[in-house]
This record gives structure tokens, C-alpha cells and sequence, in this order.
């Protein structure tokens, strides 16, 4: 079943497993397992959850990666076999799910959004991650194939760093840490576009498309980065069964990123709220150059007017309309009034 929006879910009974999100429900989902301890490791792709039963009964840790939340069934079986609470799989299903951490006696689960630039398409993809660590375990699930992990994956490959050394918390660390790190280069790239947007402004070149587009993603990253503080401050503050007192001092490490990430956000944020006020302003001034030519050339055309209006009356007794030179008076008097009136303009400088 496939549900786009979450008012789509009005009047369902709480704990309703439906998907919310944009997967096709064609794509296949893709489960792997790795499974490692001090000595060895391995990877492996699986079709079905309950193939790996045996396996997750040993003392090595496991982390089971599930790409794909769009098959309702799967996830309802994968909740079943991990004795998962159904509020928990909703919001696994749920893709517009705010980031947050539940802590219970049997397992801690954690949803946050994993934002990635595209430099190819120079977009950026976002995704939901949700990990859930129990005892020995880690399963963690993403809505599209595709994630920040692999540096992850190759320490536990090559046995590099304290990763195998260290229990199933220490890999949920390693996970929510590697999707917060990301946001620093999502932040680099916004100021490399903050950049952009500067010098267009400074070149009169239209930026108020670019600056919209800028203002919607930093919202979006505050919407995402503050909920994701805050629980990595509720685990450091708070004694859990799961999280050792070793793993505890990285996520305080976590927090400080997350601290600085928002703090970059809020000043990009000032910073475009500057531009914003800076494109106005170049508007204005460019629409005040405009009209200051405009009033000058008007003002100097009416006296013109004024003189030409009086030589097409068709009175009889005009001086001037039966004298030879006339005309070339008449136009001799345009041109020196035309004159005069820049020459005054420009000494007052009005232009």
C-alpha cells in the first residue's frame, strides 16, 4: 500500500502499518547482513529476514541494512521477528517522520534524515534513515538504495580503527555520526551557493530564484539538525542499558557537531536575510536611476514642448512665422533650452 501524504493516515487506528513516502512499490527491497567480531567479518545480500535467523543467534554483532520501506509485509515481518512495538514500525514506514530517539528496556530506535549533495545532478537527495539497537544488533532501514556508510563498511572490511573492538553501540555511533558529518559538506556546498548568489547580486544579475532556493533548504536542515541535537542529548544525558560509557563520550562529540552545524545554519540564514534586503535595495536603485533619467530627459522636453506648442497656434500675426530665418531660429532656441537645461542638471548633479 502506498499512502504520499500523512493526512492520507486520518482515522487509521493508531499503529496502522502503512507506507508514507515516494518508493515505487516495483522496486525490490535489498537486505544485507554484515556480521563481524575481532577476528573476522563477512557481507552477504539476503532475500528474506528470516533467513539470517541462525545467524544473529551468535555472539558476534550484526547490522542488518534494509533498503526499501515501501514493502508493508517486510517491515511488519522484520517488526514481528525483533519484537519491535508497532508505533515504532509505523514510523519506520512513515518517510515524513520528524527525527527522533525511543528508549525502551528491549531496544533503542532513532529516525533522522540523511541528506546527500549530488554532484552530478547538483541536487541534493534526501533520505530517512531509522536504526534500531538491541543487544549484539543493529538494523538499520532507508526509503531509496544509496546511503554514507560505506567508509563504515570498509573499516569493519579491513578491521581499521576500533570499530570490530567495540559492541553494537559503537556502530550506532558510527552510523549517526557518519549522517550528521554529512551536513557539514551539505553546509560548505549552501555557502559555495551563498558565494554565488553575492556575486550575481554584484554583477545587478536576478538572484531572488536562487535565494528562495537557498532560504527552503536551510529551513529544512534547521527542521532536520535541531530534533537531532536534542535526542543525542537526551542519550548523553540519560543511562541506558545499550550505550556503554565508552560509546557515551562519542556522542557527546556528536552533539558538538550538531551544535556547530546549527549554529552555521542560523548564520547563513542572517546572511541571507541580508541578501534578501540587498536585492531589494539594488532593485530599488536601479528602478531610481531609471527614473532620475526618465525625469531628466522629461524635464528637458517640456520647455520644448512648451515653445513648439506656441509656434503651432495658427494665429495670423505671429512675428515670426512669415520671417525668412524663422524655422532655423525656432530651432536654434530648442537646441540652446535643450542645452542649458543639462548644463544646469549636471551642475546640481541630478544625474
Amino acid at each position: 500500500m502506498k499512502v504520499e501524504k500523512k493526512s492520507d493516515k486520518s482515522g487509521m487506528v493508531p499503529g496502522s502499518l502503512v507506507y508514507v513516502g515516494n518508493q515505487s512499490p516495483s522496486t525490490k527491497v535489498q537486505i544485507e547482513l554484515i556480521e563481524y567480531d575481532e577476528e573476522n567479518s563477512k557481507r552477504v545480500s539476503i532475500d528474506n529476514i528470516l533467513d539470517c535467523t541462525s545467524t544473529l543467534t551468535n555472539r558476534s554483532i550484526s547490522w542488518v541494512n534494509i533498503d526499501g520501506v515501501h514493502d508493508v509485509e517486510l517491515i511488519r515481518t522484520v517488526g514481528d521477528f525483533f519484537n519491535i512495538h508497532p508505533l515504532i514500525t509505523e514510523d519506520i514506514l512513515n518517510t515524513t517522520q520528524r527525527p527522533k530517539v525511543e528508549i525502551t528496556d528491549e531496544y533503542i530506535f532513532a529516525t533522522l534524515k540523511m541528506i546527500v549533495f549530488d554532484e552530478n545532478e547538483e541536487t541534493f537527495t534526501k533520505d530517512q534513515l531509522s536504526i534500531i539497537l538491541l543487544e549484539n544488533l543493529v538494523v538499520t532501514f532507508q526509503e531509496f538504495p544509496g546511503d554514507v556508510f560505506n567508509s563504515i563498511r570498509e573499516r569493519i572490511h579491513q578491521n581499521k580503527g576500533r570499530i570490530r573492538k567495540m559492541g553494537p553501540d559503537y556502530l550506532f555511533y558510527c552510523l549517526i555520526d557518519s549522517v550528521v558529518d554529512e551536513y557539514f559538506k551539505v553546509i560548505d556546498r549552501l555557502e559555495i551557493e551563498l558565494e554565488q548568489i553575492e556575486d550575481k547580486i554584484e554583477e545587478n544579475k536576478n538572484t531572488i530564484q536562487d535565494i528562495h532556493w537557498l532560504k527552503k533548504e536551510l529551513l529544512y536542515i534547521r527542521r532536520v539538525i535541531s530534533p537531532v541535537r536534542d535526542f543525542i542529548s537526551a542519550l548523553n544525558r540519560d543511562e541506558h542499558p545499550f550505550i556503554s560509557e565508552k560509546t557515551s563520550l562519542y556522542f557527546r562529540d556528536v552533539h558538538d557537531h550538531c551544535i556547530q552545524i546549527y549554529e552555521s545554519v542560523e548564520t547563513i540564514r542572517d546572511i541571507v536575510s541580508g541578501l534578501i534586503e540587498m536585492h531589494l535595495s539594488s532593485i530599488n536603485n536601479k528602478m531610481n536611476s531609471v527614473m532620475k533619467y526618465l525625469t531628466v530627459f522629461a524635464s528637458i522636453f517640456i520647455p520644448l514642448t512648451f515653445i513648439t506648442g506656441i509656434y503651432g497656434m495658427n494665429f495670423e500675426y505671429m512675428p515670426e512665422l512669415k520671417w525668412q530665418y524663422g524655422y532655423f531660429y525656432l530651432l536654434g532656441l530648442l537646441f540652446f533650452t535643450g542645452v542649458t537645461l543639462l548644463f544646469i542638471f549636471k551642475k546640481k548633479k541630478w544625474f
